[in-house]
Order: C-alpha cells, then structure tokens, then sequence
C-alpha cells in the first residue's frame, strides 16, 4: 500500500491544480496535499459579485478554476502563468514542467505531457474532457505507478459558487489496488477579482485491496495570484 501515497497526489484540481507528486507515504501525501485534491469544511462559502459569468474567461483560465486578467498562480509547488490574452504560457510543478508536449482542439487544452523527472520515470500524461459550457467534465492522469479519472459536479450546494467544482469523483488506479471516493470542496475566501483564495477539502476514500482500508482527510488549500491589470 506504500505506493498509494503518489497516487493520492494526482489529481488535483483539480485539477486540477490538484497534481503535485508526494514522494514517500500517505501522511506525507496529507501534508502535501495543498498542490493536489483537497477538503471539505462545514459553513457556507462566501459568493463573489458581480455574477462570475460577467467576468474575462479562457478556456485556459477554466481549467485551472481562474477567470480575469490572471498573470500567475501559485498552489504549494505548482505555478502557473499567462499570457495578457488569458492563455497559458508556464505549468510547472516542483520546477518541472508540465506543458513538454499540448494538443488542443477548440482551442482548449485536451492533453498535456510532462516533463520527465528522471530517466527511470514516466512522464506524467494529462487528460481533460470538457463539457459543453467550457468546464471541465473529466481529468486523468497517468504516470509508471497508476493513474486517477476525476468526475467534476458543480455546485450551488451550501452557497457554493456555481462556477466552481464542488464534488470530485476519483477512481485511483496502482499496483493491483483501486481506491474509490470523493473529494468535498467548501470555498472560503475570494480576492477582489472573485478568484477563490482559500477552500477546505475533505476526502474520503476506500480499498479494498487486502483488506478494507479507508482514507478520510480534511486540508486547506491556498492560492496566491497576481494580475495583469
């Protein structure tokens, strides 16, 4: 079960956001896991105004949970940066990038290769299905040791921005195991731009691999981000 702890990194999101790459057990994958998925807090989240939906979107911005004239983004050790056009021009996580090889179709990103962190390991290989509004329907990721297929529902439940993933289903895939679960967000802090800067996230995940095992952790995640304009 020792290798469980790198696939707890995957994922993010987010997503995405959410895909860092915890190194050894699973208590270093919950200290870690501000870069990858996340938590879930009572209390209801503050809802910015104006509506999100009046504000400059990219497919780019989407993917990353963004919106407005965003320059850069950094999540634990994951940075992002764009473009004055909202396009996205550095994905690095851990200083290594994430954008070696894109292919887009409607101009949105569906597939993005790594950079290799070794010569032993496999680059991470990225995967993103989109609904029809331009959010993100379903994220995968794949590297040597297994990978993980991430379900995007949406909120307003508990006040929670429409806007934003609210329930994440994860199946995570290694080694002979599965593990099976959700990932609860509850948004708590937005900046003048109505980027989220603080959420909580609770996961809670089974195996039943040699035995029952459960996983139930509850991080908060921090944004920092800065504008063009």
């Amino acid at each position: 079960m020792k290798n469980s702890a790198k696939l707890f990194t995957l994922c993010a999101a987010a997503v995405l956001l959410s895909c860092s790459k915890a190194k050894t057990d699973e208590a270093a994958t919950t200290a870690d896991s501000l870069t990858t998925d996340s938590i879930t807090a009572l209390g209801t989240a503050p809802t910015p105004t104006p509506a999100a939906d009046t504000i400059f979107h990219t497919p780019d911005l989407t993917l990353f949970e963004l919106m407005g004239h965003v320059k850069t983004c950094k999540q634990g050790d994951a940075e992002l940066a764009f473009d004055r056009d909202g396009n996205l021009t550095s994905y690095t996580i851990g200083g290594l990038n994430q954008l070696a090889n894109i292919k887009r179709e409607k101009g949105r990103l569906v597939q993005y290769i790594g950079q290799e962190e070794t010569e032993i390991d496999w680059a991470d290989e990225h995967y993103v299905e989109w609904n029809d509004d331009n959010s993100v329907k379903v994220y995968t990721q794949v590297n040597m040791e297994g990978g993980v297929e991430c379900t995007y529902t949406y909120g307003t439940a508990d006040g929670d921005v429409a806007a934003l993933p609210r329930i994440v289903s994860s199946l995570r895939v290694g080694e002979g195991y599965n593990w099976s679960g959700t990932t609860t967000y509850t948004y708590q802090k937005f900046d003048d731009h109505h980027n989220w800067l603080e959420r909580k996230a609770k996961d809670e995940f089974f195996c039943d691999y040699d035995g029952h095992h459960e996983y139930n952790e509850t991080t908060a995640e921090k944004r920092i981000i800065s504008y063009w304009f």
